[in-house]
């Protein structure tokens, strides 16, 4: 049972989004709590206020051109590493060509020469990929699928077959899932800004339509709360998040308990105590430890939580 990684994924998406809001709106709380505790007089006031303000300012500009810095840096090692891929499957597929060329047949290409995936590595994503449309892929040959597709350049074919898949089968639910892993995996190779935004919300319909089929599927529920749940505060996504973690709480507490099921417990109560209410969080870890009692997780969760 894959948890929460193709949820982090999306809702990462989100944090980038809004990660820089972020900053400026806790510095800026920051100084606003600072300065009203220290009111004295009103030109002292004024100038505390003048010399708060200037300093933000200029963090704000720092932190401006510290992340422009490092979406350069991130975007010219992406590029590089996209070039050593392709340098490696070229000679790789030069020495398997080795006997050939020593006779005198074939052509021996530049190395520096782009090739999108090589001839072995095509065959393995393809028998992968056989199964894991067939859903009999083990969870680490699932991983090693999506990693070829988006590491060879066919992550953009591999959505399009799943989008024409889902269209034909528009109520098969285990294609939909899929369609959502490779949106999540679509969303790791553009670089941050919107862009990424689009493929998390285009992950998150999915989930959704999965809900709209089959209202008790416990990964496309966990996915897409788990997704919520990593938003940065001010987004709002919270509450939403809180609720479908709860309307799972309840279905999987309705029947028997499985190990996965803790993960909704923990996330549960993050999400409580972030909010401020520490009995509410205490209640739900003590909840899950009465359902799973051998959990070490939940237990260390609750003790640290009422000490």
């Amino acid at each position: 049972m894959r948890l929460e990684a193709p949820a982090i994924v999306v809702g990462l998406a989100g944090f980038l989004l809004g990660g820089y809001a972020v900053f400026v709106a806790t510095d800026a709380q920051r100084t606003a709590d600072d300065f009203a505790d220290g009111v004295v007089s009103g030109d002292e006031q004024l100038g505390a206020a003048f010399e708060r303000i200037t300093a933000l300012e200029r963090d704000v500009r720092a932190q401006n051109e510290r992340l422009k810095a490092a979406q350069a840096d991130e975007r010219q090692l992406r590029d590089k590493v996209g070039e050593l891929l392709g340098r490696v499957e070229a000679l790789e597929d030069w020495s398997r060509a080795l006997p050939e060329r020593m006779t005198g047949g074939g052509h021996v290409p530049d190395v520096a020469e782009p090739v999108s995936i090589g001839a072995e590595r095509r065959a393995r994503f393809e028998a992968l990929r056989d199964k894991v449309w067939a859903g009999t892929a083990t969870a680490d040959e699932e991983a090693q699928f999506w990693n070829l597709a988006r590491t060879t350049g066919v992550l953009d074919e591999t959505v399009k077959d799943l989008e024409g898949l889902v269209n034909d089968t528009p109520r098969d639910i285990a294609r939909r899932m899929q369609l959502a892993d490779a949106y999540t995996q679509k969303l790791l190779t553009v670089p941050d800004g919107p862009e990424r935004g689009v493929w998390a919300g285009k992950a998150e319909a999915q989930w959704a339509k999965v809900l709209e089929i089959d209202d008790r599927h416990w990964e496309a529920r966990f996915n897409r709360a788990f997704s919520w749940s990593q938003w940065p505060p001010f987004l709002g996504k919270g509450p939403a998040a809180i609720e479908q973690f709860e309307i799972l709480r309840g279905q999987q507490e309705s029947g028997r308990a499985e190990p996965h099921h803790v993960q909704v417990y923990v996330s549960l109560a993050e999400l409580y105590r972030g909010q401020g209410n520490v009995s509410r969080a205490n209640e739900v870890l003590r909840a899950g430890v009465d359902r799973h009692p051998d959990n070490d997780r939940l237990r260390q969760a609750l003790d640290a939580a009422t000490r």
